[in-house]
């Protein structure tokens, strides 16, 4: 009992090694890096090609979602985009004539909701649509053609 309670006061302040947090993929990285998406939460296929070129400013790399192709993004970093007055998300993205996809965003529920179709004349979205306050991810669904993706942003939202 004595070699005990030494052992107890000897380790007083003593912190248990605890492994870092991570998401199953990686490291969770919570810094806000700017108003893009930071995460990439999945593609249909699972081996779509440069899928992570969707993440972060735009800078001319793209990924290229064609029909049933499906990438979802998320905001960690940045908590969510949030519902102003006017469009509140805008995708960087090359869009076909005759290309379209749907856009579907969620709460930390992930739950998704409508907010609109991508096409040539429509690459900025209002989360009124949706009917949320706020959304975590974004889904972005190829119907038709190809669309070459580059980044993802909040057009309202900065890092706090």
């Amino acid at each position: 009992m004595k070699h005990a309670a030494l052992a107890l006061v000897a380790c007083v302040g003593c912190k248990a090694d605890l492994p870092p947090l991570t998401d199953a993929n990686r490291t969770l990285d919570t810094v806000c890096r700017g108003p893009y998406a930071d995460t990439l939460v999945d593609t249909v296929p699972t081996s779509l090609p440069n899928a992570s070129a969707v993440l972060g400013a735009p800078d001319g790399t793209s990924v290229s979602v064609a029909a049933n192709n499906v990438i979802t993004v998320g905001f960690v970093g940045l908590g969510a985009i949030t519902d102003v007055s006017g469009a509140d998300l805008k995708l960087d993205a090359s869009v076909p004539t005759g290309s379209r996809a749907i856009v579907r965003v969620a709460a930390t529920n992930m739950q998704f909701v409508y907010a609109g179709e991508l096409t040539p004349s429509s690459t900025m979205f209002d989360l009124q649509v949706a009917m949320l306050p706020d959304a975590s991810y974004v889904r972005i669904v190829g119907v038709t053609g190809t669309i070459a993706i580059d980044s993802v942003e909040a057009v309202h939202d900065k890092c706090r």
